[in-house]
């Protein structure tokens, strides 16, 4: 289920070196550099907001951070420009739309597979025109709404955090652009994306076990099992999605992350699966100096 946990970990997107993690989502940075401490939190970009309320010195941190730093800035998100990039991005090429790319017989799989998880709302006859990356990409989400039933969508995640800094004072930025995250989702090859949403279907009982399984390991701030599902051959992602999807983004961010922290007390709001792993960037900030633990519940 290689595929699937692909568009999982963009949405988890949702990753401390081997060592025990302390189940926890929150961690302090400390370094020889920095007059303050700064910190850095994993999120699950459909989790409700609620969750905030029970991370061991999350209010803490951010009264105390000048500013916060995410993925992507809120405002350029939400934005139309942003909307029509995107819509632009999901739409397949007129040579590679569904009928073209699929024989009858797996458009029906397809078909089925979206209306049972969807009960009965979703059918190819309305997505025919999109990439099957967008397909899969609204699969994910459509699995992870359902085992986060309290997720508001007005009030995702990564926005809300940056939404409560600017109500105390504080300043937001972010380490990458609308169209850099577009591209990560569509725009890849076309026959990649085929037999993803293809292996998606085809063990679809796989893909909602999955889905459960990130949601419960999330809510129960548990990194330990997040890793682990990242790391399962059965599960996870493989070398080529880990490097684009995790690896990669992380070696660009971190270096963006020490320069802001040694400047100024910062919450780095990131994809919880960009945490651990030899490339996650708990690790690679203790490779560069810094004393990273985390916030121990009380």
């Amino acid at each position: 289920m290689n595929a699937f946990a692909r568009f999982l970990a963009i949405i988890a997107v949702i990753a401390i070196s081997s060592s025990a993690t302390n189940a926890q989502l929150l961690w302090r940075i400390s370094g020889p550099n920095t007059a303050k401490d700064s910190f850095i939190i994993g999120t699950h970009h459909l989790a409700p907001v609620g969750i905030l309320d029970s991370i061991a010195g999350w209010y803490e941190a951010l009264n105390m951070c000048d500013a916060v730093y995410g993925e992507i800035d809120k405002d350029e998100m939400a934005s139309q420009t942003t909307q029509r990039l995107m819509l632009s991005a999901a739409i397949a090429p007129a040579d590679s739309t569904i009928n073209h790319i699929y024989t009858p017989q797996q458009i029906d799989s397809i078909d089925n597979f979206l209306s049972d998880i969807s009960n009965g709302l979703l059918s190819i006859s309305y997505l025919s025109h999109m990439k099957p990356a967008f397909i899969n990409t609204q699969v994910s989400m459509l699995l992870s709404m359902k085992e986060m039933p309290d997720f508001n969508q007005h009030q995702q995640l990564d926005s809300y955090i940056q939404q409560l800094a600017i109500n105390m004072g504080k300043s937001i930025g972010a380490f990458e652009t609308a169209r850099q995250q577009i591209d990560i989702l569509f725009n890849y090859p076309i026959s990649i994306q085929a037999d993803e949403l293809m292996e998606t279907v085809r063990f679809s009982d796989t893909a909602v076990k999955l889905s459960k399984k990130i949601s419960e390991a999330y809510l129960a701030q548990d990194l330990d099992a997040l890793h682990e599902i990242s790391l399962d051959p059965a599960l996870g992602f493989d070398p080529q999605s880990q490097a684009r999807l995790v690896d990669n983004r992380n070696k660009a961010w971190v270096n963006t992350i020490t320069d802001i922290i040694d400047d100024k007390s910062t919450i780095v709001c990131v994809g919880a699966l960009h945490l651990p792993g030899d490339n996650g960037l708990i690790n690679l900030l203790r490779c560069q100096g810094y004393t990273v633990t985390p916030i121990a519940k009380p």
